[in-house]
C-alpha cells in the first residue's frame, strides 16, 4: 500500500472521503462539508498539491511529526474525528441490539453470531430503550466524543507497569457512570434493572471492558510516535465494534453504512514500513508538532535578553578590579615573633652632589643622606636588616678584606695598588675633618 493510499485509508476510517483531488470532506445526509485545520482545507499530499503549495491548505502528512514535540494541528484534528466517530458508531451499535433485543418478533431471523449479543440482554423491555435514548442525548450534550468512549494522547506514560514515550489512554464514560450506586446516568434517572442490561451488553461487545486500560496502547516508534499509539487504540475499541456490525450485515438496517474502514489495520502495525517513502515528501505544516514549554522559553530568551553592547564597555570592565586593588591593598599580618616589614616607608637617599670639578663629592653624599654614615637615629625603626635599634652589617661576596680605619696605613704587598684598599699616597690632598668618618660598616671613606 503506497503512502497516500495508507492516509486515505485511516482518514476513511474516521468516516471522512478522499476526493480524486486529494481534499478530504466529511458527508453527512448526503452533504460534503471540507475538512479544515486551523481554517485552512485539509488534502492528502498528492504530486499535484506539492507542486503547488497555497497557504489556503494543509497537507495530511502525519508520519513526518517531529519526535521531540507535542500533538501537531494534524493529529489533533485526527485524535477528534476518530473520537467522534467511535461514539457514533457505538451509541448505534447499542441502540440496535437494544431494540432488536427489544422485539422478540425479530429473533427468529438473526444469525448466531447476532444472537450472542440478544442472549446478553436478559429481561429488555421498551422501558429499557426508552432510558438508553434519553441518555444518550443528555450525554451528547457534554459531548458526542466523550459519551461511551474516550482516547486521550500523551507525551510519556505507563500501561500495566510499562513505561512508553507515547500512550493513548482509552477510558469509557459510560462505563464509569454504571459502576456508581446512583440510579442516574448522565443525570438522566433510571432503573437498576436496565443499569444491569447495559453493563451485560458493554461487557459483551468490549471483553476485559472492567480492566483499567485493557484498550489502551503505548509506542514507543522513531517515526511517529503520536500517529502509532492513536491507530493502536482506534483498531482496539474499533475490533468489538465490528464483530456486532459483521454479526448483524444485512439483518439489522444501518449497519452496513457504520462499518469502518479496515485496509490500513494490517500496515499500520508497523508504520516504519512507509519511513523510506515519508521522507521523500517535504515536512508539512502542521505535521511537525506543537512546540514544548521549553522550546517556547527558548525562543523568546534572545529577543528578550539581547541588548546590544558598546564596544569600550569590555574594556572598563577589565580595568575596573585593577583600580580596586590599588584603592584597597590586602593588609599584612605579620606573624608573632617576626619583625613586620615595610610598615614605615624607608627614606629614599637624595641625588648624588658633586663638587665644582663635577665629579661625585663623597662628604655632601654622606652629609646629605645620614644613613649612609649607620647614624641609629636616622635609620628606619622597624627597618628588618637593623637588630635591637643597631645596622647589621651585609659581607661583600668575594671581596679581599679592607684596612680598619682604627689601623696604621700599610704598604701593599704588591708594587701595584690595588683597587679597593686604602693605601697611603693615593688620596687627594684636600682637608680633612679631625674625626674621620666612617660608614656603616666600619670604613673609613674620607
Amino acid at each position: 500500500m503506497k503512502i497516500t493510499d495508507f492516509y486515505k485509508s485511516i482518514l476513511e476510517f474516521g468516516g471522512l472521503k478522499v476526493e480524486p483531488d486529494g481534499f478530504v470532506y466529511s458527508v453527512f445526509d448526503k452533504n460534503k462539508q471540507s475538512i479544515t485545520v486551523d481554517g485552512k482545507r485539509l488534502a492528502i499530499p498528492l504530486d499535484t498539491h506539492l507542486r503547488n503549495p497555497t497557504n489556503d491548505k494543509v497537507m495530511f502528512h502525519p508520519l513526518s511529526e517531529n519526535i521531540l514535540r507535542g500533538k501537531s494541528e494534524v493529529i489533533a484534528k485526527l485524535l477528534q474525528v476518530y473520537n467522534v466517530r467511535l461514539n457514533v458508531v457505538m451509541s448505534s451499535v447499542m441502540q440496535n441490539v437494544l431494540s432488536t433485543a427489544a422485539s422478540p418478533a425479530l429473533h427468529a431471523n438473526l444469525p448466531p453470531e447476532f444472537t450472542e449479543y440478544i442472549i446478553a440482554c436478559p429481561d429488555i423491555d421498551a422501558t429499557a430503550v426508552k432510558h438508553f435514548t434519553s441518555v444518550m442525548l443528555a450525554g451528547a450534550k457534554k459531548g458526542v466524543g466523550e459519551l461511551f468512549v474516550r482516547i486521550f494522547l500523551s507525551r510519556g506514560g505507563s500501561i500495566n507497569g510499562k513505561r512508553y514515550g507515547r500512550t493513548a489512554i482509552v477510558t469509557f464514560p459510560f462505563f464509569e457512570e454504571l459502576l456508581k450506586e446512583e440510579n442516574t446516568i448522565f443525570g438522566v434517572k433510571v432503573r437498576v434493572k436496565d443499569k444491569m442490561i447495559y453493563r451485560k451488553l458493554l461487557e459483551a461487545i468490549f471483553p476485559g471492558l472492567e480492566v483499567k486500560d485493557s484498550y489502551s496502547r503505548g509506542s514507543d516508534s522513531s517515526l511517529a510516535p503520536f500517529l502509532d499509539a492513536l491507530l493502536q487504540s482506534a483498531a482496539a475499541i474499533s475490533g468489538g465494534l465490528s464483530n456486532v456490525l459483521e454479526a448483524g450485515y444485512g439483518v439489522v438496517d444501518g449497519f452496513a453504512e457504520l462499518r469502518f474502514e479496515s485496509e490500513w489495520i494490517e500496515s499500520a502495525t508497523n508504520i516504519d514500513l512507509y519511513r523510506n517513502e515519508s521522507r521523500m515528501i517535504p515536512a508539512q505544516p502542521g505535521n511537525e508538532g506543537s512546540m514544548t514549554t521549553a522550546e517556547n522559553k527558548a525562543a523568546q530568551v534572545p529577543a528578550i535578553q539581547h541588548v546590544p553592547q558598546p564596544v569600550p564597555q569590555p574594556v572598563n570592565q577589565v580595568q575596573q578590579p585593577v583600580q580596586q586593588i590599588a584603592q584597597h591593598p590586602t593588609p599584612y599580618h605579620p606573624q608573632y615573633g617576626t619583625q613586620p616589614q615595610f610598615q614605615q616607608p624607608v627614606p629614599v637617599p637624595a641625588p648624588v652632589a658633586t663638587n665644582a670639578s663635577g665629579r661625585p663629592s663623597v662628604r655632601q653624599m654622606l652629609t646629605s643622606n645620614p644613613v649612609l654614615l649607620g647614624i641609629p637615629s636616622a635609620l628606619p625603626t622597624m627597618n628588618p636588616m637593623m637588630q635591637n635599634g643597631y645596622p647589621q652589617p651585609m659581607m661583600p661576596v668575594m671581596q679581599p678584606p679592607r684596612t680598619p680605619g682604627w689601623a696604621a696605613p700599610q704598604q701593599p704587598m704588591m708594587q701595584q695598588p690595588m683597587m679597593g684598599y686604602p693605601q697611603q699616597g693615593y688620596y687627594p690632598q684636600q682637608q680633612v675633618p679631625q674625626q674621620p668618618l666612617f660608614d656603616a660598616y666600619g670604613n673609613r671613606v674620607a
